[in-house]
């Protein structure tokens, strides 16, 4: 007996095809988007653990407490784990399905992507080895953004905060002249790179000192003024001994 296929017959067919197909995504789209934010999840955890251990600077702008006491300097041992560690973040990012996110957490991906990225151009292109700027940022800067005003803390913990990021940075520069090597001998224009130090020395000679007296607690300013004065000691000698090398390098070549 032959069965023929009228119109009917094969709408049902594809109708019911089309169901089948209808209820594949709908068990497969959860779990999709369950893969992916887990994955999310796991590239958040990686990269606050990243940003905990090395790079105190970035901190705040991800909600980190960071024991300043006990995070390594960025030497060249640093700058190489650094170059593992957000290349990690990112090999978890690349697992996430955007598309299967909500809408809050899309978000977060894209800004994890977009911070993720601009760290390991910096690694991946030696720009740290090349760039005398970049440690403003890990120094004097990271000192004037835990110092700025923020919901929640009182001018002593700010204090206390900037502190901390002032005590590390005779320590974070020596590492930096090592990192830097020979780094005048690359050539290129390292004019904005001075103009930002000159900014962060700046402000740390008048920001810092005014979150320092609206503390009020005599011993802790005594500590804040010494360290910061040491830390503008320490960043000057650092841009005159870079700025003397990379003009010496130019004559010789």
């Amino acid at each position: 007996m032959t069965i023929r296929r009228t119109p009917a017959l094969l709408l049902s067919t594809t109708a019911l095809a089309l169901l089948c197909a209808g209820a594949s995504s709908s068990v497969a789209g959860p779990g999709a988007a369950d893969a992916s934010r887990a994955a999310l999840v796991r590239a958040r955890a990686q990269w606050r653990e990243w940003v905990r251990e090395q790079r105190p600077d970035l901190a705040a702008g991800v909600g980190v407490a960071v024991d300043l006491r006990r995070a390594a300097p960025l030497d060249e041992a640093g700058l190489d784990s650094a170059r593992v560690r957000v290349a990690r973040v990112r090999g978890t990012l690349a697992r996430v399905d955007r598309a299967a996110l909500p809408a809050a957490e899309a978000v977060a991906f894209d800004t994890l992507e977009a911070r993720a990225g601009r760290e390991s151009d910096l690694l991946e292109s030696g720009a740290w080895r090349r760039d005398p700027g970049l440690y403003a940022a890990f120094t004097l800067e990271a000192a004037l953004e835990a110092a700025a005003p923020r919901k929640g803390l009182s001018p002593c913990e700010r204090s206390r905060r900037a502190l901390l990021h002032l005590r590390r940075t005779s320590e974070a520069l020596r590492a930096a002249r090592v990192n830097l090597g020979r780094a005048g001998t690359a050539g290129g224009d390292h004019a904005g790179a001075f103009a930002r130090w000159e900014d962060a020395i700046r402000r740390a000679r008048t920001e810092l000192p005014a979150v320092f007296l609206a503390c009020r607690e005599p011993h802790r300013l005594a500590d804040a003024v010494e360290a910061d004065s040491a830390a503008i000691a320490a960043a000057e000698r650092f841009v005159r001994e870079v700025r003397e090398e990379f003009v010496h390098s130019a004559r010789a070549r």
